[in-house]
């Protein structure tokens, strides 16, 4: 999974954020964690992580080095970010007050990934 995710130049380099957190030995420093984290939401869900799934995965980082070893421990925090059901599913629960059929409103995000697939096919730009 990390040895898939290259930077925009290309050169089949693992990005620095997770060859960072990947290099050394011993625990991984928690703003190295944290990168690695935000850079694996970025590229699986084109999403920062939430400040509570950031302690969340840091932490399960932490503890998977502790118990496996710092390449095994990093890859197997970097792989939980794929199994969220927002990896695999397009998540459509909409925001705000639920009206008297109890409907709600798609959050932003949810309107700018319907819009996106149903015209493209492809995950909104950033305009969008």
């Amino acid at each position: 999974i990390v040895e898939a995710q290259t930077t925009k130049a290309g050169g089949g380099k693992p990005a620095k954020e997770f060859a960072d957190a990947l290099g050394g030995d011993g625990p991984v420093p928690d703003a190295t964690a944290a990168a690695a984290v935000r850079r694996q939401f970025q590229v699986a869900l084109h999403r920062d992580p939430t400040p509570d799934e950031r302690a969340r995965f840091v932490g399960l980082m932490h503890k998977a080095v502790a118990d496996a070893g710092r390449p095994v421990g990093v890859k197997t925090a970097l792989a939980a970010v794929l199994l969220l059901p927002e990896a695999l599913y397009k998540v459509e629960l909409g925001a705000g007050k639920a009206d008297q059929y109890g409907r709600r409103m798609l959050a932003p995000r949810e309107l700018a990934y319907a819009l996106s697939f149903a015209l493209t096919d492809d995950p909104p730009d950033d305009e969008l």
